[in-house]
Order: structure tokens, then sequence, then C-alpha cells
């Protein structure tokens, strides 16, 4: 269909070679955010008019610096914004904190914190579990102090330029606290292994960002344990407890299914932080693609194991939520 009288551009964009999708010298319709957009390519394919648009991607489309047709939806470039001038963060006087630089320091960091969980526990303090930055332990201390409680913060190091801290809170005297976060008891059996795996494969991460920043093997050790606690609990979760449709064709049982698509590459992560442990080079690609891989299935199967709906493609609030935001 060619270009009817009428049909004014509100933008044109000219290229030094033709382009390679799209019907030249007629009106054609690509995506945009999941929205139609028209454009007209010129019969020598050098120059796009956009027609046509929905309102809410209209203003983003008038500010694009570049628009290109990909099969059947757009590539759009803008243009850069200023760098924004980062600020400063406030930290602690260097000389009261563990620079962690070396195994040594990692260890000692620890010990020196342990032992000051185990003085509070002692004196009636509970420790919140798990090691925090500043910004998260801020925000959990004024969760707590909402709730009635005195906190104090543990100092432990200092991580890629964040400072790591632990949080410990009692009731404060001569009040009644409010009541404190649900003991496990109160957590759905599901939803407590997925925390616990989730917690795994967090600390795996982390101890692998400590060797691969600050070097020695000891924080090896702690990743395989974080990856063997993963693999312990992907069986009592129940989250694995029945095969997803697409998977069928490709598995005879579940147990096969387990052992391919999640035990293997728990054991192959297992097997590449074994040789760093020994002196070779951590080929970190390979683990972070297992990871990646370990992480996406265990959402898909807990999403499947809680509704039953076998989600297949893009979540479409989602991406409206990056219309808004503007980000593709």
């Amino acid at each position: 269909m060619a270009r009817r009288r009428g049909n004014k551009p509100f933008r044109t964009f000219t290229f030094s070679e033709s382009i390679k999708y799209g019907k030249k010298g007629k009106v054609n319709t690509f995506n945009y955010f999941g929205k139609p957009v028209k454009i007209f390519v010129s019969l020598d394919g050098k120059r796009l008019e956009i027609l046509d648009a929905p309102k809410s991607i209209r203003d983003k489309l008038k500010k694009a610096e570049e628009v290109i047709p990909y099969k059947d939806r757009l590539h759009v470039r803008y243009p850069k914004e200023p760098a924004k001038i980062k600020r400063e963060k406030k930290t602690k006087p260097a000389d009261t904190l563990p620079r962690l630089m070396d195994k040594r320091s990692w260890t000692r960091a620890f010990q020196k914190a342990r032992k000051t969980q185990q003085k509070l526990g002692a004196d009636g303090w509970t420790v919140q579990r798990g090691s925090l930055t500043e910004g998260q332990a801020d925000r959990t201390a004024q969760d707590l102090e909402g709730l009635g409680y005195d906190t104090k913060r543990i100092p432990m190091g200092v991580l890629n330029g964040e400072i790591v801290e632990f949080v410990a809170y009692k009731p404060k005297p001569g009040a009644a606290p409010k009541p404190k976060p649900s003991s496990w008891e109160e957590i759905p059996r599901m939803e407590g292994f997925l925390f616990e795996i989730n917690q795994a494969l967090s600390g795996a991460l982390l101890a692998i960002a400590v060797c691969t920043q600050h070097g020695g093997t000891v924080n090896y050790h702690l990743a395989i344990k974080y990856i063997k606690r993963f693999k312990a609990l992907v069986k009592p979760s129940g989250i694995f407890d029945e095969i997803r449709p697409p998977d069928k064709p490709m598995y005879s049982d579940l147990e096969k299914f387990i052992e391919i698509a999640v035990f293997s590459r728990c054991d192959k992560i297992v097997k590449h932080l074994e040789k760093a442990k020994e002196g070779s080079n951590l080929d970190l690609e390979k683990v972070l693609w297992e990871f990646s891989s370990l992480v996406c299935i265990t959402i898909e199967y807990y999403m499947y194991a809680k509704t039953k709906f076998c989600f297949t493609g893009s979540y479409k609030p989602a991406y409206d939520v990056y219309d808004q935001e503007g980000i593709e």
C-alpha cells in the first residue's frame, strides 16, 4: 500500500544505505513496546517516515535519534544523557573497619564479628541472620526500631566499597514491643525453602565475588558449601515435584529431569570452584552461566508449582512498567 496523501509523518530518518527490513514504497507496521507503529519506507529504502503511533509511545519516538526496523519490531536509539555527578558516599573512618584485602583479614574480621555476636547473644540480643550492606542495615534497623526494639550494628569489613554489617536487636527496656517478625513455623513450607535456596545461591555468588576481588581461596570452600546446600534443598522443597509440560518431551521421568537440568549444573559449578581452589583460573563466564540457569529454572518451577500455569513469553504488566519508565 503506497502512502496516501494526508498521512503526514511526524518523524523522518534518512540512511546512507538501504534498510533491510520492510516493504519498499509501502506502509509497514512494526511493533515497539508491543504497540503498532505505521512506517513508510521509500522505494530506495534510504528514507523512513513514521506516520502513526499510539500516544503512549509517540513522544518517545519524537525524541529518538535513530529508528531502524528489524524483522517485525523497531530498534530505537536515543541521545545519550549527560553523565550525572556521583556524590561520594559517607563511610565510617577507615581505621574502624578491617579492609578485606586477603584471606587472613577476611577470616579475622569474620571471627571478630562472631565473637561480638556471641557476646550480644549472651546479653539477650538477637542477631539478624546474614550480613548486610550499610544501606540494607539502615533500613533493617529503622524497621526494627519502629517495632519497639533497640538495635546495634556489628561492623565486619568493606567489600567493593560497601560497608558490610550485622544487625542485632532486643526489646526496649520498659516498653512492650510490637510483634516481632514471624517465626519459621508461620512460613509456608515451599516459600521457606525458596528463601533458603535464594540464600544459598546469593551466598555462593558473594563468596566467589570476594575471591575474585581480593584473591585467596578460602571463600571458594564457602561457595562450594552453599552450592551443596542448594542441591540438598531441591527435592525437599517440593518446587520440582512435577515436570512442566514444555519439558516433558525431553525427559522420561522426574528423577532424570532433576539430575540433568538441576544437579548436573550444580556439579559443574563445584567442579570449576574445586579447580580454582587448587590454583587454576576460575572460568567466571561458565560459572555465571550455570548460576543464571539455576535461578531461571527455580523460579519457573516455583511459579508452576504454585499456579499450575505454564507461563511462556513476556509478562505484559512488567513491560508496561518499562514503558512508563522509558526503559527498553
